[in-house]
């Protein structure tokens, strides 16, 4: 088979599968070396232990995260790295091993590791200015409502007051003013977003509408304004909502916290599948206010399968490993990407009573393969 295009990736060897369990497929490499393979697929269950065998032998493998809800939207997912192999044809068998697999596979990509990596800009938000002032609606989407960590801002969309493109940059504003709650349910006892009548704050957030897995690094260049209660962050979370937070996975590329002695922050979120314990290393502060608020900086995350590392201004800040290479962990599934300025909620003491605008402005988002 011909080498293959995927974006703008070039692999060695592309093969259409049925749909079947175990598939079995042969493909050909065209040099000695040590290849990651990936499937096109879409997974309907929960996260899927696969068996897989290339000429007979056994090659250590990734569960296939739940990546989507609809049987018709496939997406890459890596399903084992760094395996050894010869130039000429292979062999290779992948076997659901969970009872009543909804595991569905269209595609094997075989990508061979070159050393150094190069990495590849893949997609990329530079917020030139448009006609309207709006962000490219074709890349983004935006949330309404109360969302998350009981915030004192109720998010609008499609707001210029607080969301806004201008002068080449992404301006995000949080204005304190009453705002009526859209889904405010007088009978509701349970979940507070529909309990409160109304905002506080008005304030805006983006999120993508692709997402990406292993072998990502992406980059944020970004200024936040200090005053307590200000949350900006640039971040990540798993898109499968059914499996819920936080074995979705979540990674926190950039978080400024407006409150003392924390400032900038870094981590990750994700839930360990043998305790079901919501695990969270202990989150990185690199930055106090005086260091980080008022200028530009550059975040970024590079992630892989056995680790997640951090920088600021390209300078390494935070790393967090798998620590047991066998044992699934919840940054397995792919994730979007997200920008957004929260104020106040359960991790504050508190909002300056005097703030009364603030803003949070993004430069681009660069993400590379």
């Amino acid at each position: 088979m011909e080498a293959a295009q995927y974006g703008p990736k070039e692999y060695e060897a592309v093969t259409e599968f049925k749909g079947e369990s175990p598939w079995k497929a042969t493909f050909s490499v065209f040099e000695n070396g040590d290849y990651n393979l990936y499937l096109v697929a879409n997974n309907l269950g929960s996260n899927e232990p696969v068996k897989v065998t290339v000429d007979g032998a056994s090659v250590p493998s990734m569960r296939i995260p739940r990546a989507r809800n609809r049987a018709d939207q496939f997406c890459r997912v890596k399903l084992s790295s760094r395996v050894r192999l010869s130039a000429g044809s292979h062999d290779i068998s992948i076997e659901a091993t969970a009872p009543d697999t909804k595991l569905c596979v269209k595609t094997l990509l075989v990508e061979r590791e070159t050393l150094p990596h190069n990495w590849t800009l893949v997609w990329s938000e530079e917020f030139d200015d448009t006609e309207d002032g709006y962000p490219d609606y074709s890349k983004w989407w935006e949330e309404e409502g109360f969302l998350r960590n009981r915030e004192e801002q109720y998010y609008l969309t499609h707001r210029k007051e607080n969301l806004r493109i201008e002068d080449g940059k992404l301006i995000i504003t949080a204005i304190r003013e009453d705002c009526p709650n859209r889904f405010f349910d007088p009978n509701e006892t349970k979940d507070w977003r529909k309990m409160r009548q109304k905002g506080v704050f008005t304030s805006g957030n983006l999120n993508t509408f692709d997402a990406w897995q292993y072998g990502t690094r992406v980059d944020v260049r970004f200024m936040v304004h200090s005053g307590k209660g200000v949350w900006p962050a640039a971040w990540m979370l798993g898109e499968c909502r059914k499996l819920g937070w936080p074995e979705g996975g979540e990674i926190d590329i950039m978080e400024y916290f407006g409150k003392p002695n924390v400032g900038y922050v870094t981590t990750v979120h994700m839930r360990d599948q043998k305790t079901l314990q919501h695990i969270q290393p202990n989150e990185h502060s690199q930055c106090l206010d005086g260091d980080i608020v008022d200028a530009f900086h550059v975040a970024s995350a590079v992630w892989d399968e056995d680790k997640c590392v951090f920088y600021l201004d390209n300078v390494k800040t935070f790393e967090v490993l798998r620590s047991d290479k066998s044992k699934p962990w919840d940054l397995e599934n792919p994730q979007y990407f997200k920008l957004n300025l929260a104020i106040g909620g359960s991790v504050f003491d508190g909002v300056d009573p005097n703030l009364q605008k603030v803003e949070f402005v993004v430069d681009y988002v660069r993400i590379y393969q």
